[in-house]
């Protein structure tokens, strides 16, 4: 204990924050966000709650994986009568061939010791490495103790003030939403940084983490939602065979008979986005935020009539962001 507390640095985790908030929601948690970096950043909760009219939460984390995904649902649906879930598909997370360290104690350290999905978690993720791992998070988050106790003595850390997590530009609001107030640089180029698994649209081991998380949602009657957040144009074309991942997952969702809402396919009346909406090269900040999170609900509440395009192709000529 003596060395987790000196050597163990969580003292700007973000899901530290957003598992305490999720344990001390007050009222149901009525709908669920998961997914990765893109929803954190791109969906406000608080915005979702307006416009959906109940209590919503964003359970997201940085490149959570699918099988983070089923068991944070478990462990929110396990204490909330949950109705629905949108969960993120973006092909970056599709191509994961194992359980990556770093995804899963990101969640795994700040769920509560005594959660059966805590445990089982580990063991399903990591084995025995995964107790050890959270008997002693050091092993996977070090720094110096000189680096590490002003922070962890601090008032401010230890009464989870929003401080200890706030830059000039960029801080945690709450129900695990991140605000990142900047855009990118009018010079800047979009890039690709994360290429495309041509050769299998979906990892085996991905998808049977979807379907578990899809057969969980059966089992306890909770209406799942698969969702694309949008991406700059720049970077999705210059990713290749966008329009192949596509077809899949509307394959997929269909044979699942689950509604797949692909926002990179908006119509310009539905979601106009631009490179001034994104802070780098695949993020929304708070200004992309706000209009995806109005868009999204608006289509799910079935405001906007045929809100997408078929193809890539036609949105692009139709609705190009400018990146």
């Amino acid at each position: 204990m003596a060395l987790n507390y000196c050597f163990f640095d969580d003292i700007h985790s973000y899901t530290r924050y957003m598992l305490k908030d999720m344990y001390e929601q007050k009222e149901n948690i009525d709908v669920v966000f998961l997914g990765a970096s893109h929803v954190y950043v791109g969906i406000d909760p608080f915005e979702a709650d307006k416009l959906l009219d109940c209590n919503t939460f964003n359970a997201s984390s940085s490149s959570q994986q699918y099988l983070g995904s089923y068991y944070m649902l478990k462990e929110i649906s396990d204490a909330n009568d949950v109705g629905t879930v949108f969960l993120d598909t973006t092909y970056i997370m599709a191509g994961f061939e194992e359980e990556v360290d770093r995804q899963t104690y990101i969640l795994s350290d700040y769920m509560r010791n005594g959660s059966k999905n805590k445990w089982d978690y580990l063991i399903e993720a990591k084995g025995s490495n995964g107790i050890l791992n959270t008997l002693f998070p050091m092993i996977h988050n070090s720094q110096f103790p000189h680096r590490v106790l002003p922070g962890r003595l601090s008032t401010a850390y230890k009464n989870y003030d929003h401080s200890c997590v706030r830059y000039e530009e960029e801080w945690y609001k709450g129900k695990g939403f991140v605000v990142k107030d900047y855009a990118v640089d009018e010079g800047h180029v979009f890039v690709n940084e994360w290429p495309m698994d041509t050769d299998e649209w979906m990892h085996q081991h991905t998808l049977s983490n979807l379907c578990k998380v899809i057969e969980l949602c059966r089992e306890r009657g909770i209406e799942l939602v698969l969702i694309d957040c949008p991406m700059p144009d720049a970077t999705l074309k210059d990713a290749g065979y966008y329009q192949e991942y596509i077809d899949y997952m509307k394959q997929l969702a269909y044979g699942e008979k689950l509604a797949y809402l692909n926002f990179n396919l908006s119509k310009e009346e539905v979601l106009k986005m631009s490179r001034q909406d994104y802070y780098d090269n695949g993020h929304m900040n708070i200004h992309g935020a706000q209009k995806f999170t109005q868009a999204l609900c608006k289509v799910y509440t079935g405001k906007e009539k045929h809100p997408f395009y078929e193809t890539y192709k036609e949105k692009l000529i139709h609705n190009n962001d400018g990146t």
